[in-house]
């Protein structure tokens, strides 16, 4: 069987290293220079390995912490919190102070359980009745992570990993999580700089369109962010019901951003209030601060506001540490192979997942966007979905 794998980022090289495994004649066609997609490590000048990319891994992720070991590589505590965090300006808050919010969120939410997929994040928070510091850093912490206004992401979201979970421990790959492409792609047939236009199903076979002409296989897992997916001709075979499904879905929009630091600094979270922004340290192996300082930044008006004042925005925001240079700041929305950070389910969406996670003729679809995740785990579950669906 030889299949087309369009798409090097971690579900792409998820499905290709399984079929591949399972005896399958894999290529995997990349646009980019490099795979991992979305998840992109980089070194600072000072020697510090930063994520510019998917950053967050829960330990208990089993499906990661589990390929982490496959691969033979190592995990490292962040040594930080990504739910609970500090107001820039705002009195300390402690874990209670999050934990009571959080509860009434939760509270509110099982009020309605049956009619939560007609309701948004907006809708419920509002049905809370609850105001204060807590509530400023969830609702702004709430809008940054999924990257667009929340009137526009469904109330089941909020029980998604990143919602209102508490207390999770958060590790990180040694060495940068781009690793976990890196390794995985040494054994396959990886063709970077390699841009697919259209994917097509003949019924005997697929083809896809790359700059020198054609490539043709038996299959193709296509694992591609959502806005490639959705180019006009892209996936013409595509049936009515998935397209509809894919249009209708939401794209979030975010820049990620990171700089050194002259000095080793505390750790902390921190969140803005004005602008769903928050910066951040993490933990060395030895648990001590890394000598660098992280941010993301959301939604469009929160990449615009950045954007225009990056290196006075985070000076602000953690005034008593001495930076290093200036910020590298990647905006995802500008990325012409993402077109955005991770896809974002509206009220009632979720069910409509369904029609994305299936075989179209000889085609089947990877990535976050395809188990409405948002997450790093999610896109290699999706890899090893759209593995298995060929396989059986």
């Amino acid at each position: 069987m030889r299949v087309l794998v369009v798409g090097a980022g971690l579900a792409g090289l998820a499905a290709a290293r399984r079929l591949n495994g399972a005896g399958a004649e894999v290529t995997v066609l990349e646009a980019r220079s490099r795979v991992g997609g979305r998840v992109w490590s980089e070194t600072l000048a000072n020697g510090e390995v930063v994520e510019l990319g998917g950053e967050w891994i829960d330990d208990g992720q089993v499906v990661v912490t589990a390929l982490v070991a496959d691969l033979g590589l190592d995990l490292v505590d962040t040594g930080q919190d990504f739910i609970q965090r500090d107001l820039i300006g705002g009195p300390v808050l402690t874990p209670e102070d999050h934990e009571s919010v959080a509860t009434r969120v939760l509270e509110v939410l099982a009020d309605h359980v049956d009619r939560l997929h007609t309701m948004t994040m907006a809708d419920v928070l509002a049905m809370t009745g609850v105001s204060g510091p807590a509530m400023t850093v969830l609702v702004s912490r709430l809008t940054g992570t999924f990257a667009t206004t929340l009137d526009q992401v469904g109330a089941e979201e909020m029980g998604e990993e990143f919602g209102m979970s508490q207390g999770s421990r958060y590790v990180r790959v040694a060495g940068g999580n781009d690793r976990l492409a890196i390794e995985m792609a040494k054994h396959l047939d990886v063709r970077l700089e390699t841009p697919v236009t259209t994917v097509s199903d003949s019924g005997i076979g697929v083809e896809a369109v790359i700059p020198d002409g054609t490539i043709g296989a038996d299959y193709a897992v296509v694992a591609v962010p959502l806005p490639v997916v959705r180019r006009p001709g892209f996936l013409p075979d595509l049936p009515s019901r998935a397209r509809e499904t894919l249009e209708a879905m939401g794209m979030g929009t975010a820049v990620k951003l990171a700089v050194a630091t002259a000095a080793q600094p505390p750790m902390f979270r921190r969140q803005e209030s004005d602008i769903p922004a928050w910066y951040w340290t993490g933990a060395r192996s030895d648990g001590r601060p890394r000598w660098a300082v992280t941010g993301f930044a959301g939604t469009a008006a929160g990449v615009v506001a950045m954007k225009g004042a990056v290196a006075e925005r985070v000076a602000k925001a953690v005034p008593e540490v001495a930076l290093d240079g200036d910020p590298v700041v990647v905006d995802w929305g500008e990325d012409p192979w993402a077109g955005g950070c991770y896809s974002a389910i509206g009220p009632g969406q979720r069910a409509g997942l369904a029609e994305l996670g299936r075989r179209f003729g000889r085609i089947v679809a990877a990535g976050e966007h395809v188990n409405g995740t948002g997450t790093m785990v999610g896109a290699i579950v999706s890899g090893y979905d759209a593995a298995g669906l060929l396989l059986t």
